[in-house]
Formats: structure tokens, sequence, C-alpha cells
């Protein structure tokens, strides 16, 4: 046989082995991700291609965790590396089922997972033995195991009433496991606007998928609506670096930004009780806030633009606690209870944030 699954033993337990791991480790750490495959020979092709970050799974299946018994697992080896992954499996509907799967644990877990779409019949040893251009080509154009599930589905050319059942039984448990709030938000608008199923609609049934006690979902978590220790402390600096500016620019002769735009601005994005309060509490601290300001700025050749930036930052860091706390409404309200008021609160903070980040690119 092409593959020989062997049993497991006390010494080859199969959720721990990465094959390929001591080869791959140093390069999966410097790229930042890694490629997983399930057959042994597919690993050492694609590591004569050139992609040294590629492990292999022994059989089909990864652990549900990251440690067991005190042992780290497969995925936690991984993830331990990177967080970035790209399943490679088989196009088989073996392989197809097994990233899937695969992908939920990775998901759960936190991790950002991509799918590389394998050509019908093939391995990646086969491909590669047949072009390694084209296995690059493969990587490169991996897409978010969402998106790559979707864009599948969309090929099919289903009648609505199909698509949407289709849509609930396949892509909403990949959103539902999904850490983040935010994601959860991001993928939801990308599904509405692929499919034109109402956001309402899909967030209803969203709240009804049940998903395997393996999974801890958002909506279970207490995580979810409530700001980490890191996110204020992010957060904190972004507002001493602002204040600084404000309190150092008002001090000079010769203001290099124009402070009461810049007041005003910080004023509208934290509202006038929290501005307040920032100078207030702030106030006993001021010279050194401002000797801080002065030496990491004084000789910033655009300060006007990086003080944009920052306040580019600080708004969607709010929007971020924003929209956690609205999805974490929703998941909390009774099916049939209404939260059309989160709902369209949720576009309309996707929709400044989206405009946000492109600010920030342009």
């Amino acid at each position: 046989g092409k593959y020989v699954n062997s049993p497991e033993t006390t010494l080859f337990n199969k959720s721990r082995v990465l094959y390929g791991l001591n080869k791959a480790k140093f390069d999966i750490r410097k790229r930042d991700y890694s490629i997983m495959v399930e057959g042994q020979m597919d690993l050492v092709m694609s590591h004569q291609a050139g992609f040294t970050n590629t492990v292999a799974v022994s059989g089909t299946a990864l652990s549900s965790e990251t440690v067991s018994d005190g042992a780290v697992t497969n995925l936690g080896l991984a993830q331990r590396l990177s967080n970035n992954i790209i399943l490679a499996f088989d196009s088989d509907e073996a392989g197809f089922k097994a990233s899937g799967r695969n992908a939920k644990i990775a998901l759960s877990l936190g991790m950002d997972v991509k799918v590389a779409k394998m050509p019908k019949g093939d391995d990646p040893a086969d491909i590669i033995l047949r072009n390694s251009e084209e296995w690059k080509s493969i990587i490169k154009n991996s897409k978010h195991v969402i998106d790559f599930s979707l864009e599948t589905l969309l090929e099919k050319n289903l009648e609505p009433r199909k698509l949407g059942k289709e849509i609930q039984t396949l892509i909403l448990p990949y959103i539902k496991v999904l850490k983040s709030a935010i994601d959860q938000s991001h993928f939801v608008t990308v599904v509405s606007k692929a499919t034109a199923i109402k956001e309402e609609a899909l967030w209803l049934e969203l709240k009804k998928v049940v998903l395997p006690e393996t999974f801890a979902t958002p909506a279970e978590q207490s995580a979810v609506g409530k700001t980490s220790s890191t996110d204020l402390n992010r957060r904190s600096a972004i507002l001493k670096k602002l204040l600084g500016i404000i309190l150092w620019q008002e001090s000079e002769e010769k203001p290099v930004v124009d402070v009461k735009i810049l007041r005003g601005n910080l004023k509208e994005i934290l509202g006038q009780q929290r501005f307040d309060e920032l100078f207030v509490s702030t106030s006993p601290a001021k010279n050194d806030i401002v000797f801080e300001a002065e030496l990491s700025w004084q000789h910033s050749p655009n300060l006007e633009r990086e003080t944009g930036e920052l306040l580019i930052n600080l708004e969607i860091e709010i929007i971020d606690e924003k929209l956690s706390s609205a999805i974490k409404r929703i998941y909390d309200t009774k099916v049939g209870e209404g939260n059309s008021e989160d709902i369209v609160l949720i576009q309309k903070l996707s929709m400044r944030r989206e405009e946000l980040i492109n600010r920030r690119k342009a």
C-alpha cells in the first residue's frame, strides 16, 4: 500500500507526532507558518521543492488539544512554532473531510487556518513530481478555510434555498468556532455579501449552531465581551502617546500639529466624559508626560501623519471592544428574541473599521 497506517502503541501516539518536525521547526519559525500534509512522501517532496516548513500528520486527524496527559500534542507542537497553518491534504473525499475537521480544531485554538486547493485526484507528491512550480502556486494561493469553503460551495451554483441549507451546515460551524468576535463579524458580512442572505438571518442561525464539547466557542467563553489586560495596556499606551503630543505641542511656540483639531478628534473618539477624565487623571504626571513625548517625537519627520495613525489605531481598539460586546449580547439572547439593534450596530462598526484600516494603508 502507498500508506501503511500502523497501530498506536505506548511509544507511538499519533496525536503527539508530526513527521519531519525536527527538520521543519526552524523554517516554520522563520516563515511564520507551517504546511501540513498527510503522507510522508508528500513531506519529502515538499521539502525538496523548497518548502522546508512542511510537516506531516500520522493519519489525517489532529489532536483537539495542545496538551494531553501532560504531553504536547501534534497541533500544540505546530502552534508553539507559529499560529499560522496551511492544510494541504489530498483532494479525495477523505482528505476533504479531514481538512474540514482539522480546520475546526485549529480555529477553536485561535489559529489562522488556510487551505491549499489541490487538483482533483492529486496529492502533493504527485504535483511536485510533475511540476514543482505548480506546488509553489498552490501554496501561494491558499485561502482562509472559510473563504475556501464558501468559494467551493458557490461554484456548485445551487438554488437559493439549497445554498442557504449548505451555508447553515458547512460554513456557520466554522464561524461559530472562531475565538475572535471580530473575525466572526467579518465572516458573517463576507457570507452575506456573497450569498445575498441577510446578516440578521445569519446571526440568528449562528446562535443555533451546536458544536461538540471539544470546541470552546466565543459564546461559551467569558473572555468575549470583556476587555483583556493586553487590550487595555495597548489602548493605554496609545492614549498616553496622544496625550503627550497634545500637552507637548501646547507648550511649544510653533507647534507642528494643530492641537485644537487633535483635541477635537480625540474627544470625538472617546466621548466628552472619557476625554475629560483622561486629562484630570493624568494631570499630576503632566511634566513627565510632556518630557517623554518631546524625547520620543521631537525628531519625527512627519509628526502629523504619525499622530493621525495613533488616532486611527485608538478608534479601531474601541470599535473592537464594542463589536465584542455586541456579539456577546447576541449570543446571550435567547433564540427568537430580537437583536436587530445589535446587528445594525455590528454592520456600522464593521464598515467603519474597514474604512479606518483602508485609510491606515493609504
